[in-house]
């Protein structure tokens, strides 16, 4: 639909531009006259319709009230240009002007009603559009429409020059094709040669058509053949042609689709485990507790791994939603009144028991200014429980150290290990996504510290590794802004 509309319009354009040409010809009776005046009337009454349609075409509109009267306006006029022509016929001259003058005021309340309608519909979305392409198909669509409009009213209420009329016509062909190019308008899409050959091909028949002999064409002809040429070669040096940026642009937009019905998707799994999750981890703690009677040595084991299971698939599920936020740029820091001291001691125990059936130590020496103050809770929580639950992971056997301090405005937090270590190439590239150290145990994604480093530096902090080099462990220190303040705490 958009190349047939185009089409129209610039066959319009080209029945205007032609229409005094073709009724001066010499030795051409009214006949011929009339017919071209007919065509080029019709064209004119039309126009309004066409460039409400392209607005709709270009706003992604198939239905509106406002359109389909301007094409009944159009229609109206249509009609009474057509009843204007059969009181000509008839010898009613005096009636045939009356009728045509109005035909013509009709048709420039459409155009200035349509002119307003094109406004109305493109120039929001100069400002809502979520991505620069729309704005600009907008606004090549305002342009081009304003143009089209503006050359037809013209000549309908004072008429336009010849010269005039080409020029604009010509501005008319170089806006349009500059849009095919860049934004594909209209859904039409064209290659940069042939967006080179047009205007050379239209205007060789133009020169062709003024020639006064057959040398001038022969000129003409060799003089557009070297521009082309000299065109061509510096398309043909171009590394990436526009078919294939405008491919890599599709199949970019494409995968960032996919990728957002994925982490919406992921989202709601993740969300739906947790409810599940969290009462089967607090149903295991008190069977293991004995809350529900006494359980044997094996039932009590049973009871604690089911726990502890629960406990990991609880924490992969805030690692894929945290993902998902991350991926989205969905997550909005917000401090709170936190007790650092009591967090940590929750996370050390939440993790004690994988920490003994690892055989690992784990020890914390926490700041008490750190009792009040205000936090991102959640980011610290998450990327304390990731660091821990990671050296838990590559320390088997060893121990682990928790250390915050509070520096002015600021809260560190200092993780180490004594694992395996990794050597300092490894280092460089343990922020980046689905990356994993390669002599880890248990599973895992390699999303953690990628998703860490994200959300630290959404709530304002930084994180960095320290590397002792292989066998002598890692550390993982992280910052966040804090703010200090008196008195009990809030609920958080």
């Amino acid at each position: 639909m958009g190349t047939l509309l185009y089409a129209l319009m610039a066959g319009s354009l080209g029945i205007w531009c032609a229409a005094s040409w073709a009724t001066g010809m010499p030795g051409e009776g009214v006949a011929w006259q009339a017919i071209w005046g007919v065509v080029r009337y019709l064209s004119l009454f039309l126009a309004p319709a066409m460039a409400a349609h392209v607005a709709l075409e270009i706003g992604a509109r198939r239905d509106d009230k406002a359109a389909h009267l301007i094409y009944v306006l159009a229609g109206v006029t249509c009609l009474t240009f057509t009843l204007g022509l059969v009181a000509a016929l008839a010898g009613q001259t005096g009636l045939a002007i009356i009728i045509l003058g109005l035909g013509k005021g009709v048709s420039l309340l459409t155009s200035v009603g349509t002119l307003f309608f094109v406004i109305i519909e493109l120039y929001p979305i100069l400002h809502v559009a979520s991505s620069r392409k729309e704005q600009r198909r907008a606004s090549y669509g305002i342009i081009l429409v304003l143009l089209f409009l503006g050359i037809g009213g013209a000549q309908l209420l004072v008429g336009v020059p010849n010269l005039m009329l080409a020029l604009l016509s010509a501005l008319f062909l170089i806006v349009s094709l500059v849009a095919f190019l860049r934004v594909d308008l209209l859904d039409i899409g064209l290659d940069p040669l042939v967006v080179l050959c047009l205007p050379l091909l239209t205007l060789f028949l133009v020169s062709c058509l003024r020639a006064s002999s057959f040398g001038d064409i022969v000129f003409i002809s060799c003089a557009i053949l070297v521009i082309g040429w000299v065109g061509y070669l510096c398309l043909n040096g171009s590394d990436v042609s526009g078919l294939e940026q405008r491919l890599i642009e599709r199949a970019g937009q494409g995968l960032r689709s996919v990728d957002k019905v994925q982490n919406e998707f992921v989202d709601l799994v993740a969300h739906q485990l947790r409810t599940p999750l969290g009462g089967i981890r607090a149903s295991a703690s008190m069977f293991a507790s004995g809350d529900y009677g006494r359980l044997s040595k094996a039932g009590t084991q049973a009871a604690q791994m089911m726990q502890s299971a629960a406990t990991r698939l609880l924490s992969m599920s805030d690692t894929f939603l945290d993902a998902s936020r991350v991926e989205l740029s969905a997550y909005e820091s917000r401090r709170v009144p936190t007790d650092v001291v009591a967090d940590v001691s929750s996370l050390v125990e939440e993790l004690s028991f994988m920490a003994k059936g690892e055989g690992t130590d784990i020890t914390q020496e926490i700041d008490p200014r750190s009792r009040s103050v205000r936090v991102d809770k959640e980011v610290f929580s998450s990327v304390l429980f990731n660091l821990l639950d990671n050296a838990l992971k590559y320390a088997p056997g060893g121990h682990v150290d928790v250390v915050c301090t509070v520096d002015g405005q600021r809260l560190a937090c200092t993780v180490s290990d004594s694992g395996r270590g990794m050597d300092h190439a490894a280092t460089k590239t343990l922020f980046k996504k689905f990356v994993r150290g390669q002599q880890t145990t248990g599973s895992g994604f390699g999303l953690g510290l990628y998703i860490a480093k994200r959300l630290i530096e959404a709530a304002g902090g930084s994180i960095s590794a320290l590397n002792n080099g292989p066998g002598r462990g890692m550390s993982f220190r992280f910052e966040l802004p804090i703010e200090r303040f008196d008195g009990e705490m809030a609920d958080a």
